[in-house]
């Protein structure tokens, strides 16, 4: 087809096909970024780049999903130019590095000292994300005058004396994220952090509708005290704190407005106190509609008495992921992923949620499909499937049991979506992206039960198995989703893969 035809019949497309087509591009392309494959550009949203330069229509409807969010350093360089003046309008939300996160001179310092003249030209910023060990008060003063509706300070350290005032100023906030790295600085003054991030809750509290933080920067006290009237998502990360562990219930009691609680704890080297969920039979979660939980204790009462109206469930095993092991023996504390009883124990207080969507669950052991049966007969409306074995990383074995064990109780589960699933395929192979010359060794069995699951299960649009992250590309995470979208048009099926973490 000639050039200006193709031009011509693309803008002649209505503007929801225009953008479900650019959202596709956009999908494809950064997902091949993340893939790392060394033949094509690692460049986010290559193929979207060169779309925008097809026509002047075109061009328009790309920027704002090529620009909408940016980073102040993906790669080392000298230069001291930012983002050119002509994207700013399009720019929502920037990640500020003090150090390179990508390529292979990652973890190289960066100086950001005049980071807060290039914020300050961003008339549409409304998201600002710190990836620093400290941040500078000139900064931070400089982005309390920007009308920030979401902040977020990731692993880092919150101890100087500025921090609350300079909170105080930003008054459109509803959005903020606190956490802290696992293994901390011993110079870290913890007694004036716990009070600044006392007076940082208390001051933002009445506006804020999102809040993720770091059980390590606060006691459950500070939480109980707090009147929380607006909160919609409230996410603990991180480790137990410290102290005295009261029961969630007592905690969320002071939150009317909340719809999804993440409970993530990692379960660390250090003893603290286990977290209790429910200590009686009240429950004060009426409304909720998403509740994840971490290394729950076995006793905990919570199974009789979740919210019914729950649409998803996440019953997931975490542990501290930065330490490595002396030995293969020694565990973390309080680390408790599912045996196969209590994992059908789950299942079962599972199926008494009418609206139940989405489970996920961390096992002991992979899946069986003994297990597989009793979630499809039990609760066979889930349009999601998440089950994780614990450990993986070590498990190179192969399955007893032939693939399509797996696939003929899943077949019962009409409305299923997406599935992420652990199953023994053998050896995980290697994986270094870096290399022009390395191969992408996927195990054949990765791509043959891929095969298998999306011919038998008609209605998957995504599908994915645990696969070992041995050079850590997708973050510190011992293990990874080998996963694939799939597209389905008349008779042709089209698999797109990608990793995610």
């Amino acid at each position: 087809m000639p050039h200006s035809t193709q031009e011509h019949a693309l803008t002649r497309l209505n503007s929801d096909s225009k953008f479900y087509s650019l959202d596709y591009i956009a999908f494809r392309s950064i997902c091949e970024f993340i893939y790392f494959d060394p033949v094509r550009p690692n460049y986010p949203k290559h193929e979207l780049c060169i779309v925008s330069t097809a026509c002047f229509r075109l061009r328009e409807a790309s920027l704002p999903l090529l620009f909408n969010e940016v980073h102040s350093a993906r790669f080392h360089t000298k230069s001291k130019s930012m983002w050119p003046s002509t994207i700013w309008p399009y720019i929502r939300k920037v990640h500020v590095h003090d150090k390179t996160h990508l390529g292979k001179m990652r973890n190289v310092p960066v100086d950001v000292t005049n980071m807060d003249v290039h914020l300050l030209r961003l008339n549409n910023l409304s998201h600002l994300v710190f990836h620093v060990e400290s941040i500078s008060e000139a900064l931070l003063e400089a982005t309390s005058t920007i009308p920030l509706e979401a902040v977020e300070l990731l692993e880092t350290r919150f101890d100087g004396p500025f921090l609350p005032g300079i909170f105080s100023r930003m008054d459109r906030l509803t959005s903020l994220a606190l956490t802290v790295t696992p293994e901390r600085s011993p110079d870290i003054d913890t007694a004036q952090e716990f009070e600044n991030i006392t007076i940082i809750l208390e001051t933002v509290a009445p506006r804020l509708r999102r809040l993720e933080i770091s059980g390590d920067l606060i006691l459950f006290s500070t939480l109980e005290r707090i009147d929380w009237p607006v909160l919609h998502t409230f996410c603990m990360v991180g480790h137990v704190p410290f102290g005295e562990a009261e029961p969630f219930s007592i905690v969320i009691s002071r939150m009317p407005s909340l719809r999804n609680l993440d409970c993530n704890f990692s379960a660390g080297y250090i003893r603290r106190n286990p977290t209790i969920f429910l200590s009686d039979h009240r429950t004060n979660l009426p409304d909720l509609q998403k509740l994840s939980v971490s290394n729950l204790r076995h006793d905990d009462i919570l199974i009789h008495h979740l919210p019914e109206n729950l649409k998803v469930l996440r019953v997931v095993a975490l542990c501290d992921i930065y330490r490595i092991r002396r030995s293969r023996h020694e565990n973390p504390l309080s680390y408790t992923a599912l045996n196969n009883d209590n994992a059908i124990r789950w299942v079962r207080a599972a199926a008494k949620l009418a609206h139940l969507v989405e489970l996920a669950l961390t096992l002991e052991q992979p899946p069986s499909p003994t297990l597989l049966e009793v979630i499809a007969e039990a609760c066979p409306r889930l349009r999601i499937l998440e089950l994780e074995q614990a450990g993986f990383e070590e498990n190179s074995g192969l399955s007893p049991y032939p693939i399509d064990m797996f696939i003929q109780p899943l077949s019962k589960m009409k409305n299923l979506r997406k599935l992420l699933l652990t199953i023994e395929l053998g050896p995980h192979g290697g994986y270094d992206p870096f290399n022009i010359n390395a191969t992408m060794h996927v195990n054949f069995n990765f791509g043959n039960a891929r095969r298998l699951f999306v011919e038998k299960l008609p209605g998957l649009k995504t599908i994915g198995f645990l696969f070992h992250n041995k050079n850590r590309i997708q973050g510190p995470r011992p293990c990874v989703w080998n996963t694939s979208k799939v597209s389905r048009c008349n008779s042709t099926v089209s698999i797109e893969r990608y990793f995610i973490r």
